[in-house]
């Protein structure tokens, strides 16, 4: 309970603190509702009803089945993103700019329409409410949308329109209007798949119980796509990481530090690796690109440093990289930017002066591949340098498999720690 001796002693109406807190946020509600407020003791009203009053914000955002000793890591997205709404509607502000990025990721159906409230809730308590949203029932809540376009990469970044719901879907020239509208629709492809055989390899789950799982049995099949669905908070992601990966992961002998209490799990394959492939960052550090992460980083400087000037000049592929040997810039090491610290304020970064975002030095640059340099190749997007390198089989296979999981617009060079969470989750796949 991480309290000492003497601290479980106190008591509040026959409760511990930390037996209040491992009550149900519902359950606590309706406690302290019925004991109602201690008379002549201010102090302990004023308390009192900021406690109910954020209880009740959490029953509003339907997380009223967590415990407030629910370690904040175990949280599911969807869990994480209403309980930092629950965070602004208890500070009740007025004149203040919520800017949210696609809080609908993960939520199921009915968490939608309850988010959709909460969102309409501070708005019409005077605040601005700015949400980059693909869901079509947030933008069509929404009282005015922006749309951005009218492709990803460097054919979007332009508005393709301004105004209210109504006039996008008239809009012919707006993508999300033609889908709103009904003029286009969702195009489902039929995947070819082999019938599921009379008896398929399980995966036999006995006695789970972690959060939300109480003795849970489950036979998951094997050798097949299987989905996992249900309302936020059910219990998805406790089953999936801490029930199956991390089951598998000790049955494996592997370090399994987060495992949900077993009785047994039994699988009738042997798994050699198990790989979660989730939306966390895939680093934080700015060195690390799609290029490298796709292994085509290397064979791109071994083709720069075959070619007829870099070979006179006697340049080695390492003098291609901008995270190591003599190539790259001196004074800003193969970044392209420094950081300008401001004391109180956000640090800036600025192109370095010296390379002028570069990242080598010019004897570098000036050698020529199809008659672009070693930068100019970082700024290719995926698609583009697939054409470009279609002669080296290795580089065009790996970019080609960026197109096919929908990320062929990113830039060679982009730093990985700008990317979103789904960009991120994609990228991972690529390795597989």
């Amino acid at each position: 309970v991480r309290l000492q001796p003497n601290a479980l002693l106190w008591r509040w109406r026959g409760k511990t603190f930390p037996g209040l807190c491992a009550m149900p946020v519902a359950d606590l509600a309706t406690y302290l509702e019925r004991w109602g407020k201690p008379v002549g003791d201010h102090r302990a009203d004023l308390a009192l009803d900021g406690i109910r009053a954020r209880l009740g914000y959490l029953e509003q955002v339907g997380l009223g089945y967590l415990s407030l000793d629910r370690a904040s890591r175990t949280l599911s997205g969807g869990e994480t993103q209403r309980v930092n709404l629950t965070a602004c509607l208890g500070a009740s502000l007025t004149d203040t700019l919520f800017a949210l990025d696609e809080p609908s990721i993960g939520l199921h159906a009915r968490d939608v329409d309850r988010l959709i409230r909460i969102l309409r809730h501070l708005a019409d308590q005077g605040n601005t409410v700015c949400v980059v949203e693909h869901d079509e029932r947030i933008i069509r809540a929404a009282d005015h949308v922006i749309e951005l376009g009218p492709a990803p990469g460097a054919e979007g970044g332009r508005v393709t329109f301004v105004g209210s719901v109504a006039k996008l879907e008239k809009d012919k020239s707006s993508l999300t209007g033609a889908y709103l509208s009904g003029r286009r629709k969702m195009e489902l492809n039929q995947v070819s798949r082999s019938p599921l055989p009379a008896s398929p390899p399980i995966l036999r789950i006995r006695g789970a119980s972690r959060n939300n799982l109480s003795k849970l049995n489950l036979d998951l099949p094997l050798g097949c796509f299987v989905a996992l669905a249900g309302v936020s908070g059910s219990g998805k992601s406790t089953l999936l990481e801490n029930v199956v990966r991390d089951g598998l992961l000790a049955s494996l002998g592997q370090v399994a530090e987060d495992a949900a209490d077993l009785k047994s799990i039994r699988s009738d394959i042997d798994f050699v690796e198990v790989v979660m492939v989730d939306q966390t960052p895939l680093g934080k550090t700015p060195r690390s690109n799609p290029a490298l992460f796709t292994d085509v980083w290397g064979s791109i400087r071994n083709a720069f440093a075959r070619t007829d000037d870099a070979r006179r000049a006697g340049f080695s592929p390492s003098d291609f990289s901008f995270n190591s040997g003599t190539g790259r810039c001196e004074q800003c090491q193969g970044l392209g930017y420094e950081r300008v610290e401001m004391q109180f304020l956000a640090d800036v970064y600025a192109p370095c002066p010296a390379c002028e975002g570069c990242r080598f030095k010019d004897e570098i640059l000036a050698i020529r591949l199809d008659g672009l340099n070693i930068t100019q190749v970082l700024e290719l997007s995926a698609s583009e340098a697939v054409e470009c390198f279609d002669r080296i089989p290795r580089v065009s296979n790996n970019l080609r498999v960026l197109e096919e999981v929908g990320l062929g617009y990113l830039p060679l060079g982009q730093p990985l720690n700008t990317l979103s969470g789904g960009e991120a989750q994609r990228l991972k796949l690529v390795k597989y």
